[in-house]
């Protein structure tokens, strides 16, 4: 027996000594890169950065043609560094759909020469995953990525990943493990980018809360760092939401200088999300000052942007502007126009056929990313034939550890799955007790309404607000309720917030309970 193991071991040992001879042997091909070969990897990249109006088609085309030029010209060792660079570019254009195919690229390559790198491609494609509504997948990609920042005690990396779950956190409005989040990462940062970009996040958080004075406090910290550090797009953010805050306050021409400020930023670095948010602000801003023309012109600016890449969320916000705006000015055919595009936005029709446009595209091209794969192969194979003869004595070797590889990888899996799922449960509930909340509210009968009602009056709740309380009490949204109203949105944020203050409340829930609606 101790034979037999002997002899395994010495013909593992060969086997990987021969690999690694007849890789360098590989690499020895392309190590160098020509000046030629240079000019074609940068003209391509050129190419990318100003692919904005480009058809999906084209841009498939493009995809197919930097992969080529990628595996014939450049050495293993930096090609996934091209791909990572390709996928930034097109994040920062807000094309998630190629930067996540670039990321899964980069990370493929990584996985199998470093560690740091390949965690920080899992973080990544955690983002964009985040972006896309996928929770769970961008959970499952953060803790991926955290425990390997963790075991090589990459503390930056990890308060990163840490910033990235209170974004996720903040994103399905469960505040305060946002917070905490966010917290672990300032206990852990060194970096002052880091640090910039985790108080402004704590501001966004508390600004959603409606308490203005901390999360200016936040905004100020985050910004005092950025001053010291050269301009980062992140910078611009903040400038922003510190415009929010002054508009908020009802200090119009305070914002406004914040968010030109935050425009040059989002234009010098090429940001259309960015841009389309400020847009959006410029726009309300000179809605606010009746100045319509300009406010007009801004978020028209607005609705193109975010039509272009798709921002269903601003898109909601910026259409029910442009309706009042041209209602301001007695143009009802456009106000007509603009608010029947805002009704088809509130019933989800566009997010439906961009995820059925999506899963197309990726059961369509996912052949494509094969025949890639494929002709790597065959670069390696035309090199060294002998690697032929390597491939089958390495599947031997699978074959024969093959059964405790599975049994290793089945144990860490569950180990981490335990995470995942804890973090997913944590999500759920927070999901499920708003369906609760939707599924059990309701008013018993006429007369119990009237025993509400004057149960009210003793907080000063006028006859607009108790309306509005019931409509909150059947689960009904800001915009449903000022459909049924008839009122402006803005309108009816004004009566809710009356409302928490009379009751001195939070949240809806709590505003509904008081007031015995529940049953």
């Amino acid at each position: 027996m101790k034979e037999f193991i002997s002899k395994y071991i010495l013909l593992v040992l060969f086997i990987f000594s021969v690999i690694n001879c007849n890789q360098k042997e590989l690499k020895s091909n392309k190590s160098q890169i020509s000046h030629v070969d240079s000019l074609r990897i940068n003209k391509i990249i050129e190419e990318v950065k100003s692919s904005d109006n480009k058809t999906n088609k084209e841009l498939l085309i493009l995809e197919e043609t930097i992969d080529n030029l990628f595996i014939d010209i450049l050495p293993d060792s930096v090609l996934p560094d091209y791909y990572n660079k390709i996928g930034l570019i097109y994040y920062s254009k807000s094309n998630y759909n190629f930067s996540l195919k670039y990321f899964n690229k980069a990370y493929k390559i990584y996985k199998y020469l470093d560690k740091i790198k390949a965690a920080k491609e899992l973080t990544n494609i955690g983002v964009i995953n985040e972006i896309n509504g996928k929770y769970e997948e961008a959970v499952e990609k953060y803790l991926e990525a955290l425990n390997i920042f963790k075991e090589q005690k990459d503390s930056a990396s990890m308060a990163f990943v840490y910033n990235n779950i209170g974004v996720l956190y903040q994103n399905i409005n469960s505040k305060a493990k946002a917070i905490e989040y966010y917290k672990y990462a300032l206990n852990i940062s060194n970096e002052k980018k880091s640090k910039a970009r985790v108080l402004g996040n704590i501001g966004v958080v508390y600004e959603s809360e409606n308490k203005l004075d901390s999360a200016f406090h936040y905004y100020s910290e985050s910004i005092k760092i950025y001053n010291t550090l050269h301009e980062d797009i992140n910078k611009a953010t903040v400038l922003n939401n510190i415009g929010n805050i002054y508009y908020r306050n009802k200090y119009p021409d305070s914002a406004k200088v914040f968010f030109e400020k935050a425009l040059t930023i989002f234009k010098h670095h090429d940001n259309i999300a960015g841009e389309v948010q400020t847009f959006r602000n410029l726009g309300k801003y000179y809605y606010s000052v009746k100045n319509y023309n300009q406010a007009e012109k801004y978020l028209l600016n607005a609705l193109e942007k975010a039509e272009k890449i798709k921002f269903s969320k601003l898109l909601f916000e910026i259409v029910e502007l442009l309706s009042e705006v041209y209602e301001s000015q007695h143009k009802y055919k456009e106000a007509n126009k603009f608010l029947k595009y805002h009704y088809r936005l509130r019933d989800s029709l566009f997010k439906k056929e961009n995820i059925q446009q999506i899963n197309d595209l990726e059961a369509k091209y996912q052949l494509k990313e094969k025949e890639s794969d494929i002709k790597i192969l065959q670069l390696k194979t035309n090199v060294q034939r002998k690697r032929i003869i390597l491939q089958l004595l390495i599947m031997i070797l699978l074959l024969i550890t093959s059964i405790s590889i599975i049994i290793i990888y089945y144990q860490f899996k569950k180990h981490k799955n335990l995470e995942i799922e804890k973090m997913k449960n944590e999500i759920f509930e927070y999901i499920n007790q708003i369906d609760n909340f939707k599924k059990y509210t309701t008013i018993s009968s006429e007369q119990t309404k009237k025993e509400i009602i004057n149960e009210l009056k003793k907080y000063d709740i006028t006859e607009r607000e108790t309306d509005v309380l019931f409509l909150i009490a059947e689960g009904l949204k800001n915009s449903e309720i000022a459909e049924k109203l008839f009122v402006s949105v803005n309108t009816v944020k004004y009566h809710i917030k009356n409302i928490f203050l009379k009751l001195d409340v939070k949240n809806r829930i709590e505003a509904v309970r008081k007031a015995n609606i529940m049953q």
